[in-house]
C-alpha cells in the first residue's frame, strides 16, 4: 500500500505555485536513499493562503492610506502573519467562518490525497509548519470528535483515521492554549484506529523548533492546567519528541527569520525522511 504526506503551510502570504515545491525536490531523494520509491509515497500540497491573501492586501491598501506609516514592510508581514491568525480564530457573528473554510480546504486536500492513492484509506503523514501545525491539529480534533459536527469528511482517510505521522514545525499550537481551561491534545498518531500492527508501531508525532524562531515552541512541556479525563491526552503524551534544531541560512538562521527557514534545511529534511519512510515501508504488503 502506498502512503499519503499532506504538507499544511503556515501564516504568512504563501504562493500557491511554489509552496512544498522544493521539499518535495528534497524530499524524495533522501527517501530513495532510504529504500523508498517515488511510486510509494503521494505527496499533496495543502494550500489554504488564498482563502484570506487578497483580503490582507486590500486591508494594508486601506491602512496605507491612513496617514503615514513607518516600517511598511514589517506591518506587511504583521497584517500577512497575524491576521491569519486572528482570521482563523475569530468565532463568526453568523453564517460560516474562516475556521470552516480552512477545514473545508483541508477535506478537499485530503480527498484529492486519497484520490491518488488509489482511492484507498491508506496511511498518511501530515507535515505541517507554524499556523500550520494548530490548523491541523484543529481538524484532527474534530475528526475525533465527530459530535463537533465540525469536520466535513466522508472516508477514514478524511476523517484522518489513518494518520500514521505528524509532523509539527515552528508550531505555534502552545500559543493558542492560552484561553483554555484545560489543554487537551489530540489523540496521537499510534491511537489511529484504522492502522495496520506494523504502522501503528512506527506511528510517530515529532515536533520541531529552531531556538531563535520566536514563534516555534516545544509542546510537551504545555501543561494539562486541569486534570484529564479517561481517553484525554497532555502534550507529554501525545507527542512523543521535542527536537530543538538550527535552520536556515547564515544570514537568517540565527535570528527570529529562522521561522521560515525549516522547509529546505537538511537538519529538518533528513529526520522527516527518516520518518516517513519508516511509514512507507511498514505499510509495504507482506
Amino acid at each position: 500500500m502506498r502512503t499519503g504526506v499532506l504538507l499544511v503551510h503556515g501564516m504568512g502570504e504563501q504562493s500557491e505555485r511554489t509552496f512544498g515545491v522544493e521539499f518535495e525536490r528534497a524530499i524524495r531523494p533522501r527517501l530513495a536513499r532510504r529504500g523508498v520509491g517515488d511510486a510509494e509515497v503521494a505527496f499533496r500540497r495543502g494550500y489554504w493562503a488564498d482563502l484570506l491573501n487578497d483580503r490582507e492586501r486590500d486591508l494594508l491598501a486601506q491602512l496605507g492610506r491612513g496617514g503615514p506609516l513607518a516600517y511598511r514592510g514589517l506591518r506587511g508581514f504583521v497584517v500577512n502573519a497575524l491576521g491569519d491568525a486572528v482570521a482563523y480564530r475569530r468565532a463568526p457573528t453568523g453564517g460560516r467562518s474562516v475556521y470552516d473554510d480552512v477545514h473545508d480546504r483541508m477535506h478537499d486536500h485530503l480527498g484529492a490525497l486519497r484520490r491518488a492513492l488509489g482511492d484507498v484509506d491508506a496511511p498518511v503523514v501530515v507535515v505541517a509548519h507554524s499556523l500550520g501545525s494548530v490548523i491541523a491539529s484543529d481538524y484532527l480534533w474534530d475528526a475525533q470528535h465527530p459530535a463537533t459536527g465540525r469536520t466535513p469528511a466522508d472516508t477514514p482517510f478524511e476523517r484522518l483515521h489513518t494518520l500514521a505521522g505528524l509532523v509539527t514545525f515552528g508550531s505555534t499550537l502552545p500559543l493558542f492554549t492560552l484561553g483554555l481551561p484545560k489543554v487537551v491534545a489530540v489523540a496521537p498518531p499510534r491511537e489511529s484506529p484504522l492502522l495496520s500492527p506494523a504502522v501503528r508501531a512506527v506511528a510517530r508525532w515529532h515536533n520541531y523548533y529552531d531556538p531563535d524562531d520566536v514563534l516555534g515552541w516545544p509542546l510537551r512541556t504545555v501543561e494539562p492546567l486541569a486534570p484529564l479525563a479517561p481517553g484525554e491526552h497532555a502534550y507529554a503524551d501525545a507527542v512523543d519528541a521535542d527536537h530543538a534544531i538550527e535552520v536556515g541560512s547564515a544570514l537568517t538562521g540565527w535570528s527570529p527569520a529562522a521561522h521560515v527557514g525549516y522547509w529546505e534545511d537538511r537538519n529538518f529534511l533528513e529526520p522527516v525522511a527518516d520518518q516517513i519512510a519508516a511509514v512507507a515501508i511498514a505499510a509495504r504488503p507482506d
